[in-house]
């Protein structure tokens, strides 16, 4: 069949017609989608969830006269937990929490047992719940789980009234939120190195931790007439970075200490050589 050029022309005007129509069709749908996707986005980020980050700036100290409870049902103050003066390691946790605080919990006790046990004479680990809900049953339940999972290790478990817990946690800093949608809290994962006088020296924020990195925020939360010197020079070329969530090695700091050990070796070799030099 042969078209002539008016019925070419004719199917042409059709096929940009059509054309035209399908364009307009795409750039409606993709500006809708391009309105409505925040929407949908905001909608799957539940509120809870987006006020939990951790308020970690300037000195905190956290609420030594506060009293909490432990797995046996006393109660205590949380200045007694530093009265055999050792650095504190500080959890949140709330023991129906179905996925995140299991998930800390087994990554804590995987860190612990990976320390030698100077570090771990050096420490006491504390695991309160932020939930006024739960009971010390529950505290000495998930006690002795992960003291079997890290013997050795001074590790206990506590309760507080609603209260308490709001004024512990907003000492240090640490958020959390109540999710209707799930009925679970939102809270981010947290480990966090307390001095001996109650002050925040180091926020761990994850549910896995490396070794070297707790060490060292153990080592900086020490009281400094405790650290030894290879502490204390470790300290001097390591520095907390919070981007990348550990401990990073400072290049300057590096290059001083092989500036000054090259020079002592220098010096060493120089005193050497003049001594031979004297007995011949």
């Amino acid at each position: 069949m042969v078209w002539s050029n008016s019925q070419l022309s004719m199917q042409k005007k059709q096929l940009s017609g059509i054309t035209a129509l399908v364009s307009s069709f795409l750039i409606t749908t993709l500006l809708l989608l391009s309105c409505v996707s925040p929407c949908l986005a905001k909608e799957r980020v539940p509120e809870a969830v987006q006020s939990v980050s951790l308020e970690d700036e300037g000195p905190r100290y956290i609420d030594l006269d506060s009293q909490i409870v432990n797995s046996s049902g006393e109660s205590l103050s949380v200045q007694t937990l530093f009265d055999e003066d050792k650095v504190v390691l500080l959890n949140f946790v709330y023991f129906s929490c179905p996925n995140l605080c299991h998930f800390l919990l087994d990554g804590t006790s995987e860190v612990l047992n990976k320390l030698d046990p100077k570090i771990k004479s050096d420490i006491k680990v504390v695991s309160l719940s932020f939930h006024f809900l739960d009971t010390s049953a529950q505290a000495a339940a998930f006690q002795k789980k992960y003291q079997e999972r890290s013997p050795g290790v001074d590790w206990e478990f506590y309760t507080a009234d609603k209260e308490t817990i709001q004024r512990i946690s907003d000492s240090v800093g640490f958020k959390y939120n109540y999710d209707p949608s799930t009925q679970d809290y939102a809270h981010a994962p947290l480990l966090l190195a307390l001095s001996s006088n109650g002050q925040a020296s180091r926020y761990l924020q994850d549910i896995r931790f490396d070794p070297f990195d707790l060490k060292l925020a153990i080592i900086e939360a020490k009281n400094k007439e405790y650290r030894s010197p290879m502490e204390q020079g470790l300290l001097f070329c390591y520095n907390y970075d919070p981007n990348s969530k550990g401990y990073v090695i400072e290049a300057k700091k590096l290059m001083k200490v092989i500036g000054a050990a090259t020079l002592l070796f220098l010096l060493l070799w120089m005193v050497l050589l003049s001594r031979k030099a004297r007995k011949k």
